[in-house]
């Protein structure tokens, strides 16, 4: 027994320090924190789809949150009040503003409506801004932190017309950050209490991280004179024509675009078919003697006979007197630019030679100064054409004239039968010292087109080199793709997200969507939940491509379910204005081969396509055959179906992947003529995007290869397969269902955005 005693001893003196040690060890590495669960988590800031977090900061020696923050959702929102809550913070929220945003750009002191930079706490489509949460205390923390972020906005248009409370909405976001103990920029234990910015003190006033005339709340300030004399400026990346005094758009024909943009998100969209004047107006001008003008303007292709012409932009003295006009000439083949000058007797004598343009951007600049008294005819005009002086109008007898407004559009009624089409404007400024109007320097931390941006934020700096990766160019949208080119969206069932899909999908410009085609047997309520969507996206201005299928197998007994589930669909579709409806997707893969084989509902679907002629005629019908059953198709012909169409892969498995992709292209386009067919789905794999490459550069390149072979083909649409995936249906989408893969951005951007 006694040596029993001893050994145990002589184990415990011989291993106890050794314990002791070991729990030493740990409980220091849980006082620090290293053994904290929350700390084996990465950071990461999510926000719902549409606002983008850039970068973010919990500042505990300040009681801070501060969250950098992007609107991609396609319109511009006012917020109302932003609030945060976590287990380490205490009573977080911005300063409530109540002033509407009419009230603040009247206002003359800008400090009672800027919430972080942003008038009337607005942020534009396509704009950042800082959000600054202050918090009654923030705990000392050794980690991370999960806070939760309520964003309470509406759209700007409700806050124009003051419906602002009526039309509200909630956004939760969430933040998973390690709590940090200094300012993050200013002098230690100096916080940063945001107040209006002082633009010739040296002081960042607005905590935004620039100073005085860096800062765009200074544009236009007078202690800033490289933007002292500006009179008004707007880019259109409010997605609307708000900013203007006023418009007139004859039903929509004049309207901001992304198909438009030249710069940034949005340009403006002009529509020309009759004489009716359509134009944007500005105000702002008083009286002005001196009047300098640049905007970007586009031909955009615009049908004009030889000798048509029509104003592109007009100033007016009075409401009845004008000033000086910019002209769209049209002189053999070639677009040309004039101006013309008005003198006191109204007889626009003095007239510049007309300046041959390329039919794409080009910026325009006028120069314009009324005589200096009665007989002095010492008024003048220059004309600048990308930036070089074309010609100079002098002697002018304008003194009794000054400027009051101008207009942008079809600005006057001097259109001619000959003229039909669209042609684009974009990045409008004005001022009234005469100073020159120089385009954004994209590495100085100017303003230099006093625009209220500056460098990598002014989206006329994103296709610069210096700024292709700074994180404030990052998901710009592009709106150079093909117009041939739609989008299949398999995401019908989730009612907020899908509505913000469509949103994307418009403000990007494609105006066709193929939404999923529902199972005819209803199971799950699939049919109604796909005739929500076909609803909800027709309602924002989308033209849907719809239609039911068979997922469960056809045979001979079940077929005329599925026929007269056929011709029930294709009465529904008429009757809510569906712009193209589809017979049925792939049904060649859904027979028994037996009691149905290929041949028989080939017959039966060509037979069906004859009574659906006869129910559905506001759109044309169209059926979507298997790749591999496209020879079969050739061989029947497509009796009364309007475009015999197809879903068309580079390829499935792993690396079971050729070029007969392009053959059943050619076959098709053959067979049926480029106006009788199109693709209903194409990508690299039907089987994943991962199949073909885990590379998204080379899955990029893929779909870039096949736009361009479809486009030469000569076929006049194809849709991509598919935007968004679900939760159900992986691997393949533009853009992931959140959660799984991420945004797909160089497939999105580079392949579909770009696809011109």
């Amino acid at each position: 027994m006694r040596k029993r005693a001893q050994a145990a001893m002589e184990f415990l003196m011989t291993y106890g320090w050794a314990i002791l040690v070991v729990l030493v060890v740990i409980g220091a590495l849980a006082y620090f924190g290293v053994l904290n669960p929350g700390n084996l988590f990465p950071e990461k800031c999510t926000l719902p789809m549409g606002l983008y977090c850039r970068d973010y900061r919990i500042d505990e020696e300040n009681n801070q949150i501060r969250v950098k923050i992007e609107n991609s959702r396609g319109t511009g929102m006012i917020f109302t009040s932003i609030t945060a809550s976590g287990d380490v913070i205490v009573g977080c929220n911005a300063e409530e503003i109540t002033s509407s945003k009419a009230e603040c750009e009247a206002s003359t002191d800008k400090g009672d409506c800027y919430f972080n930079n942003v008038p009337g706490w607005r942020l534009g489509n396509g704009q950042s801004g800082t959000i600054y949460l202050y918090c009654d205390s923030i705990s000392g923390y050794n980690g991370k932190t999960k806070v939760d972020i309520t964003f309470t906005y509406c759209d700007d248009t409700s806050s124009i017309e003051g419906d602002c409370d009526v039309f509200s909405h909630t956004l939760k976001g969430e933040l998973l950050a390690r709590v940090e103990s200094d300012d993050g920029g200013s002098e230690p234990g100096t916080p940063c209490t945001p107040s209006p910015e002082i633009c010739n003190n040296n002081i960042d006033d607005d905590c935004d991280g620039l100073i005085d005339c860096s800062d765009p709340y200074c544009s236009g300030n007078p202690a800033c004179p490289a933007c002292a004399g500006t009179v008004f400026s707007d880019g259109f990346e409010s997605g609307d024509l708000s900013a203007w005094s006023s418009n007139v758009n004859d039903g929509g024909d004049l309207s901001a675009s992304a198909d438009a943009k030249i710069h940034g998100s949005y340009g403006l969209s002009c529509f020309i078919d009759d004489d009716t004047d359509i134009y944007v107006e500005d105000t702002t001008p008083s009286s002005e003697t001196r009047y300098r003008v640049r905007f970007y303007f586009d031909p955009n292709g615009i049908a004009m006979d030889d000798g048509d012409i029509f104003v592109i932009a007009t100033t007016y003295s009075s409401e009845w007197t004008d000033a000086f006009r910019v002209h769209l000439y049209k002189v053999g083949s070639d677009y040309t630019i004039g101006c013309d000058d008005a003198t006191d007797a109204q007889d626009f004598s003095k007239v510049t030679s007309s300046y041959t343009i390329t039919d794409e951007p080009h910026y325009i600049e006028v120069d314009w100064k009324a005589s200096t008294g009665d007989g002095n005819n010492d008024g003048y005009l220059e004309l600048y054409i990308d930036g070089v002086l074309k010609e100079t109008l002098s002697d002018i007898d304008s003194d009794t004239l000054n400027i009051n407004r101008i207009r942008l559009g079809q600005a006057a009624s001097l259109w001619m039968p000959g003229t039909s089409g669209t042609i684009h404007f974009d990045d409008f400024v004005s001022n009234n010292d005469g100073s020159p109007l120089p385009l954004e320097d994209c590495d100085n931390n100017i303003d230099d087109d006093c625009d209220g941006l500056i460098d990598c934020y002014d989206p006329d700096c994103c296709s610069d080199p210096i700024c292709s990766s700074d994180p404030a160019c990052e998901d710009v949208v592009y709106t150079k793709k093909w117009s041939g080119l739609g989008i299949t969206l398999f995401h019908t069932y989730i009612t907020s997200e899908f509505d913000s899909y469509v949103d994307d999908l418009l403000a990007n410009g494609f105006d066709v969507i193929r939404v999923g085609s529902p199972d005819w047997t209803d199971e799950w309520n699939s049919i109604d939940r796909a005739k929500a969507a076909v609803l909800r996206a027709q309602a924002k201005g989308a033209k849907v491509c719809w239609g039911v299928t068979q997922s469960f197998t056809i045979t001979a007994e079940n077929w005329p379910q599925f026929r007269q589930a056929i011709l029930d669909a294709a009465q529904w579709a008429q009757n809510n204005g569906v712009y193209e409806f589809k017979l049925g997707n792939e049904e060649e893969w859904h027979i028994d081969g037996t009691t149905m084989t290929v041949p028989q509902i080939i017959a039966n679907i060509k037979d069906v396509a004859t009574d659906v002629q006869e129910i559905y005629t506001i759109g044309e019908v169209s059926y979507s055959c298997a790749q591999g059953h496209i020879d079969d198709w050739i061989a029947a012909g497509k009796g009364d179906i309007d475009l015999l169409t197809s879903n068309i892969y580079m390829g499935g498995e792993y690396d079971s992947y050729d070029d007969d992709w392009k053959l059943r292209i050619d076959k098709l386009v053959d067979a049926f003529g480029p106006s009788g067919t199109y693709l209903t789905e194409f990508g690299p794999s039907y089987t994943s995007l991962e199949h073909y490459s885990t590379d998204e550069a080379v899955q990029a390149a893929a779909v870039t290869e096949m736009i361009e072979y479809i486009k030469a083909s000569g076929m006049e649409k194809a849709f991509y397969f598919c935007y968004i995936d679900t939760d159900w249906l992986t691997g393949f989408g533009a853009r992931n269902y959140p959660g799984n893969l991420g945004t797909y951005k160089l497939l999105w951007e580079e392949s579909l955005l770009n696809s011109d």
